[in-house]
């Protein structure tokens, strides 16, 4: 440690910022209230940075008037009935990074205090952003003996009766090694909400772009390139220069492709009703007129309509029509006084029934069996 006459000008600048007149037992026309960094106290560190600097001040030009300072917060218990007495008036200033109550103006209560020793300390009402802890406001200040704030200096000194302020060696040696531990306080502090903020924008982006908060920096990327190409081909396909024109034109899209969809449903619709017609008809005039002498009886019917939803795949189409009627044809049969004719022991299959079949998975030659046992017993 260099003794004081070889301090550096950085070091030097250090003590001064630090320092408060305690000459006397005269109360300060000025006093730091928040040294620039990381202000330690009994309910937690907060943030006194230059961003909180400079909130502080607008904040202070904005109300435009001195501040107060009050005994023991009682500005606080104003709605319990307690008087809030200024003790006195202050301004702030910026000096260095540090805040300071500048132009102090002591109502004679206050000096009468610090002239019998009933105060010491002062104690700064302040707002913060919950998130960063940095002080955004400075409401006011308040005498007291219980301070919150850690290693701050007292007003009136203790001791202090001839006015001598000098600091020797050792004094000197403590003090800059407590400046040296706050400056890597602060950087420390500076690097941990660095590193807060960006992991705070990364988790939004990628929240943004659909994917987890714990999503890693390079998916992030990844991700939000690929948005960015896709909005230029959006772009250069509907030949648009910016995302809201080019959303308008989807919206028309939209619309037509609404409007093309409800054609084709009613289009398909006049085809089924069309083909729905076309085989009743044809099922009606095989059941009424025949063929050839033979009739399509009503269960034989019902079988053949089953026949053609199968080969349609479940709906009425052409292609179930055409295959059924051949099936329908291969069902006819022939009527004597209201009973079917017997038909020959043998059933021989058309090739367009063998293809019904098959498309049904049926083997031919069962189906031949059966069909022409049935029709020996009479058709049942």
């Amino acid at each position: 440690m260099p003794s004081p006459k070889r301090m550096t000008k950085n070091a030097l600048a250090a003590l001064a910022s630090t320092a408060v007149d305690l000459s006397g037992n005269d109360p300060p026309k000025e006093f730091r209230i928040f040294e620039g960094g990381v202000v330690k106290t009994t309910k937690g560190e907060f943030l006194f940075d230059a961003q909180a600097a400079e909130s502080v001040m607008a904040a202070y030009r904005q109300h435009g008037v001195d501040l107060t300072i009050d005994y023991d917060h009682h500005s606080l218990s104003t709605a319990q009935g307690v008087k809030a007495i200024s003790a006195g008036w202050f301004q702030l200033e910026l000096r260095d990074g540090d805040l300071w109550a500048a132009n102090v103006r002591w109502n004679p209560p206050a000096v009468e205090h610090f002239a019998k020793g009933e105060y010491r300390y002062f104690s700064p009402l302040f707002d913060y952003e919950r998130a960063s802890l940095r002080i955004t406001n400075l409401i006011n200040n308040a005498l007291t003996n219980t301070p919150a704030m850690d290693g701050i200096e007292a007003l009136i000194a203790a001791s202090a009766t001839t006015g001598d302020s000098t600091m020797n060696e050792e004094e000197i040696k403590k003090l800059l090694a407590k400046v040296a531990a706050l400056e890597t306080s602060v950087s420390d502090k500076d690097r941990q909400i660095a590193t807060l903020q960006g992991q705070t924008a990364t988790a939004a982006l990628a929240t943004t772009v659909g994917l987890a908060t714990t999503a890693k920096d390079g998916d992030v990327q990844a991700a939000v390139t690929g948005l960015v190409r896709f909005q230029a081909s959006v772009l250069e396909v509907l030949e648009k220069k910016d995302p809201a024109t080019a959303l308008g034109a989807l919206t028309a899209l939209k619309e037509k492709a609404g409007e093309v969809a409800a054609l084709q449903t009613k289009v398909k619709e006049a085809e089924i009703a069309a083909l729905s017609a076309e085989w009743k008809g044809y099922l009606d005039e095989l059941g009424t007129k025949g063929k050839d002498g033979k009739y399509l009886e009503p269960s034989k019917r019902t079988a053949a309509e089953k026949l053609a939803l199968t080969i349609g795949g479940g709906e009425l189409t052409r292609k179930g029509i055409d295959g059924a009627k051949e099936y329908a044809v291969e069902m006819l049969s022939g009527r004597t006084g209201g009973t079917h004719t017997q038909m020959p022991g043998a059933l021989g299959l058309s090739p367009e029934l063998n293809k019904m079949l098959e498309v049904q998975g049926v083997d031919p030659k069962l189906f031949s069996d059966f069909e022409a046992k049935r029709l020996a017993a009479g058709g049942r």
